[in-house]
């Protein structure tokens, strides 16, 4: 990973079905490197640049209380399979099955988002089941590109970012575990004030408290697109959390602003709307150009150079 004057947005969304989003995007100047005919490691990107490659990973906790803070994490894949069934006459169908798993310990805590998005985690509670006999809880999956770091024990890192080797990672919740890394563990890479690694001493996981740590990112292999700023458009990953048997139904039928359309023979025949007025929301745009010429600038700490008296980024000409 490198070090950038990279600008990281995260935004959180919450959605009327129970689904709760977050995500990450990236923008800024990428650091760039001198092109040395290194095409093992980065584009060409301008005369004398090369975009080196780089990793970005974001952790974040999740600490669920599903039902209770006794909570378990089942792993459900949807797999091949060649079975015979009583009714296909002896013959054997290709088809897909369930694979269901409840992770014991710490010791199969850390793994990757299986391909072809073929496994499901699901936070659950063992103890709360719906009336149909089902666990109760809440599916996490990946709502963009997600990343996990490329560098397989790597030199540079040493212990200090134990947290970035694999997108999901689960351990026991602990008060004196409260993050995944520190602040000054690049000054001391090889015992560094938080080593992640060292929470994973194969604790019990099943029905007990458990905290759920992802991470968000993507690989960047800058082009020429990212002159002069990377943009939000494909710097992003994200992940939601979404209700898995955990409601009667889906919750977002109970909206004030339903509506209901009937028809028949290829039209409407009736629009119920159940009361609800047509609201009208007027946007003002007058005096917008006005606002525009009273902008001072960005305000910006520069790496190199950075004066604190001067912190309104100037542009030459036109831009």
């Amino acid at each position: 990973m490198k070090s950038h004057p990279i600008n990281h947005a995260s935004s959180y969304t919450f959605h009327m079905d129970g689904t709760i989003g977050v995500e990450v995007r990236a923008s800024g100047y990428i650091q760039a490197a001198y092109y040395a005919h290194n095409e093992d490691f980065g584009y060409r990107i301008h005369d004398a640049l090369s975009g080196s490659m780089h990793d970005h990973v974001l952790n974040f906790k999740a600490d669920f209380d599903i039902l209770g803070v006794n909570n378990s994490i089942e792993l459900t894949t949807v797999a091949p399979v060649t079975r015979t069934f009583t009714w296909s006459g002896g013959r054997s169908r290709n088809t897909m099955t369930l694979e269901r798993s409840i992770l014991s310990s710490e010791d199969e805590g850390r793994f990757n988002w299986g391909p072809n998005g073929a496994t499901m985690m699901h936070v659950i509670n063992q103890d709360a089941r719906n009336p149909y006999g089902e666990y109760r809880g809440y599916r996490v999956l990946p709502a963009a590109g997600t990343a996990h770091l490329t560098v397989q024990d790597s030199s540079n890192l040493a212990h200090a970012a134990h947290w970035a080797e694999y997108d999901i990672q689960v351990t026991r919740q602990h008060d004196h575990e409260p993050r995944a890394a520190h602040a000054y563990n690049s000054q001391d890479i090889h015992n560094p004030p938080v080593n992640f690694a060292e929470f994973f001493d194969g604790e019990p996981l099943n029905q007990t408290d458990l905290v759920v740590w992802l991470n968000l990112g993507m690989h960047h292999v800058p082009h020429t697109g990212d002159l002069p700023n990377t943009v939000f458009t494909t710097a992003r990953s994200g992940v939601q959390f979404t209700p898995l048997n955990y409601l009667a139904g889906d919750p977002s039928r109970q909206t004030v602003n339903m509506v209901r359309v009937n028809y028949a023979n290829g039209s409407a025949t009736e629009v119920k709307t159940f009361g609800q007025a047509e609201e009208v929301c007027t946007v003002p745009i007058t005096g917008i150009g006005e606002e525009l010429w009273r902008y001072q600038g960005d305000v910006v700490v520069r790496k190199f150079p950075y004066n604190p008296n001067d912190p309104y980024y100037e542009m030459e000409g036109d831009a």
